[in-house]
């Protein structure tokens, strides 16, 4: 995550870091080197402390580096379409980042990195989900 915001830094324009849930919001406040503000982008998920913490329109023009979770390729992959019309251009990062832990089998968490240009703005009430 940090060597893909840097390089997006190297393009000129602002650059925010963000999620689509709490979990990985929390995570990637906590565990940056420099702890960036996090921002929460709600494409039909459920809001949480980020969705109040986050202004849409104060990030309009900016590049962000937007991290899903999402196990499933096609979850994954129904959430990047629903966050393309919110920017001028979306790209994955690279390959998934498989999250593993000793004594499990298995991924324990998928996480996808997008590469997001031009954020155009959305209404946060029209796109989210549940409370």
């Amino acid at each position: 995550m940090q060597a893909v915001r840097r390089a997006l830094e190297g393009e000129g324009r602002p650059v925010f870091v963000a999620g689509t849930t709490y979990r990985v919001n929390s995570v990637l406040a906590f565990y940056l080197p420099d702890k960036p503000p996090v921002r929460g982008l709600y494409p039909r998920t459920r809001r949480d402390q980020y969705f109040l913490w986050t202004d849409p329109k104060r990030l309009i023009g900016q590049n962000a580096v937007l991290c899903l979770e999402a196990n499933d390729p096609a979850v994954a992959g129904v959430l990047a379409a629903r966050v393309r019309p919110w920017f001028g251009s979306v790209e994955e990062a690279g390959p998934p980042v498989v999250v593993t832990r000793p004594g499990f089998s298995g991924p324990v968490r998928t996480w996808r990195l997008l590469i997001c240009r031009d954020f155009r703005g959305y209404d946060p009430d029209a796109a989210a989900e549940g409370y």
